[in-house]
């Protein structure tokens, strides 16, 4: 991998622990400054995107309390980031509006601006407000294992297809902010084969240790993993797909690998079932900052350290499984 792929995932990384936790913003504009040097001369692709889909009219279309919780969080974003990002993205099956109550996430992208990674008032300033946006992900999902994906704009000017392929924003829709968005790709073929390895190290470090999920936000997080494996395999040989549409392409392009632990697992994710007291919680009272992160995690633990309703003879099996089929995937890659 690159230099400057390191770089960017090395921002992307200290970006996300920085709006979760209380890491200091220094490390965040040194490792910005460190990947635009890098970046400099760097041959890209132009591939703009126009979204023709607003979460506005989808919720209009498709009356649900996860649409309300949307609708709320536009109004914030527009009233306090309005000046910090570009675009606010929503993509996967909030965008399609084939959700799955009880299972599926908020996956999003939000596009800030260059000028946010220019002083450290500034970022503070951002996180103070986006971090309080970001709440909503648990709203939605109680077992959610990522919240508000935030990018700069210089990485979507040098933008790899691991992060999320371009079909991806295909069906997504606007939050709030422009619907042309100015995606410049570069080459990522030595990212694809890091990214199926780390799929796999998650697998053989249970496996190996012996150690398998016994709560039920780790084994939603280890299902989330392995239900990515189709698509995975086919970026592997450079075709980036749209995840709903890789389980199938996958056992076409692939006849020869064992798909059934895949097929096992989108029974589990059809059949699950989390909800919890933090859905309850008025969504005004989250934005405007009055429930600290320490409540969020009392609010939350009870749903996400229940046991999983497969038996432990059952989770290790098919961690085992996903591990087989991750060795399988990156033997024909």
């Amino acid at each position: 991998m690159g230099g400057f792929a390191q770089k960017q995932r090395g921002f992307l990384k200290k970006l996300r622990l920085y709006l979760k936790t209380s890491a200091p913003p220094e490390q965040v504009l040194e490792a910005y400054r460190e990947m635009r040097i890098s970046g400099e001369s760097l041959p890209v692709q132009q591939s703009t995107i126009h979204i023709s889909h607003s979460v506005a009219d989808i919720a209009i279309k498709h009356p649900a309390p996860q649409y309300e919780l949307l609708v709320a969080l536009r109004a914030f974003i527009e009233k306090y980031l309005s000046d910090d990002i570009t675009t606010f993205l929503v993509h996967g099956s909030f965008a399609t509006a084939d959700f799955v109550d009880g299972w599926s996430d908020l996956d999003t992208l939000v596009i800030v601006r260059d000028e946010v990674f220019q002083s450290v008032e500034r970022l503070e300033r951002f996180k103070k407000y986006f971090s309080r946006a970001a709440f909503v992900c648990y709203q939605i999902d109680p077992l959610a294992h990522h919240e508000l994906v935030a990018v700069s704009v210089y990485d979507i000017a040098h933008y790899p297809q691991t992060l999320f392929p371009m079909p991806v924003f295909q069906n997504a829709a606007v939050l709030t902010g422009a619907a042309d968005v100015p995606f410049a790709l570069r080459d990522d073929a030595a990212e694809r084969m890091l990214v199926l390895r780390e799929f796999r190290s998650r697998f053989m470090e249970k496996v190996s240790k012996n150690t398998y999920s016994t709560t039920a936000i780790d084994w939603k997080n280890d299902l989330a993993c392995a239900l990515l494996l189709p698509a995975l395999a086919l970026q592997a040989k450079g075709e980036f797909v749209y995840k709903r549409e890789s389980f199938t392409l996958a056992k076409e392009r692939f006849p020869d690998l064992d798909w059934s632990c895949i097929d096992e697992a989108s029974a589990i994710r059809r059949d699950w079932r989390a909800h919890s007291l933090m859905q309850r919680t008025p969504v005004l009272w989250v934005l405007q900052g009055l429930i600290p992160r320490s409540l969020f995690k009392k609010l939350l633990f009870p749903v996400c350290h229940r046991q999983p309703r497969q038996s432990p003879e059952d989770i290790a099996r098919l961690t085992r499984a996903f591990l087989e089929l991750s060795d399988a995937i990156l033997e024909m890659a």
